[in-house]
């Protein structure tokens, strides 16, 4: 009796796998991505096929389940990711900047609607402006120097400071009345020449900074200490670490030794552990 599949998609494909089997591997794929995308479910099932059967033929070995499956996945928050950029969209919804400048690449001449809204705009938005908030951008926007615009209104630079910033925020609320305002990238560098600011290079300078500071533990590079924090004396208890930990070696609790010492058992704890670390 012939042992030959009954259908080519039960016939064996690599390593033991079916046209069947890869199917459902990527219908589950497809039904089981836990994350938001806009990407209908026919199309995150092809792009799971897709991966899984390239996942399947460029194995050396043969392959788990979740592994196939965990390479559909990431198929599919690859599509989510271009159709996303394709489409002008976010994780949190759809990106204002990417709708503005393809309405107006695309216009087939020049309007001054945009112009117009916007200035109609400004003026409703300086009449809800408090007088306070309505002086400091004033102020600012005269003499163009944060120490100048200070002196003009007869305030310390650090108050300026922090007063500009809120009645920045404050504008910005009414001019995005309705939505969610982000965070302000870069700084308001203003000197005596232009001087751009690249907000991705100091982005990344962040993240670098970061990273270096964080590594030391694994990578053998030692981390950089924090700055303006002075390393913490000990405090001398009348006794070395060595001879707490002969008493406790001896028979000693915790609470009998920090009974004869000016530290608590906790900290008896602590300095016996390290000594014998």
């Amino acid at each position: 009796m012939s042992d030959a599949p009954t259908s080519l998609e039960d016939a064996p494909l690599r390593h033991g796998y079916t046209a069947r089997a890869l199917a459902r591997l990527a219908n589950y794929a497809a039904t089981q991505y836990r994350y938001p995308t806009p990407l209908p479910w026919e199309e995150r099932r092809d792009a799971a096929w897709s991966a899984i059967a390239e996942h399947l033929y460029t194995a050396t070995e043969p392959p788990a389940y979740w592994d196939l499956i965990r390479a559909g996945w990431n198929a599919i928050a690859v599509h989510t990711r271009k159709h996303r950029s394709t489409h002008g969209q976010t994780q949190h919804g759809s990106a204002p900047q990417f709708h503005r400048y393809w309405m107006l690449a695309a216009a087939p001449a020049g309007s001054p609607e945009e112009r117009v809204v916007e200035r109609l705009a400004l003026d409703q938005i300086w009449a809800a402006l408090s007088p306070r908030n309505q002086d400091l951008i004033r102020a600012l926007y005269d003499h163009g120097d944060y120490a100048a615009a200070a002196e003009s209104l007869g305030l310390p630079v650090s108050s300026f400071y922090s007063l500009i910033s809120r009645a920045r925020r404050a504008f910005t609320a009414l001019w995005l009345e309705g939505e969610t305002p982000t965070r302000a990238w870069g700084n308001d560098v203003r000197t005596g020449r232009d001087r751009p600011k690249y907000v991705t290079t100091t982005a990344r300078q962040r993240t670098r900074k970061r990273t270096h500071r964080t590594q030391g533990s694994g990578s053998g590079t030692p981390g950089t200490p924090s700055p303006g924090r002075a390393p913490r004396n000990r405090r001398d208890i009348g006794t070395t670490d060595t001879e707490l930990v002969a008493r406790y070696d001896s028979g000693e609790s915790y609470r009998e030794i920090a009974a004869t010492l000016p530290i608590g058992a906790t900290a008896v704890r602590t300095r016996i552990l390290n000594a014998r670390t």
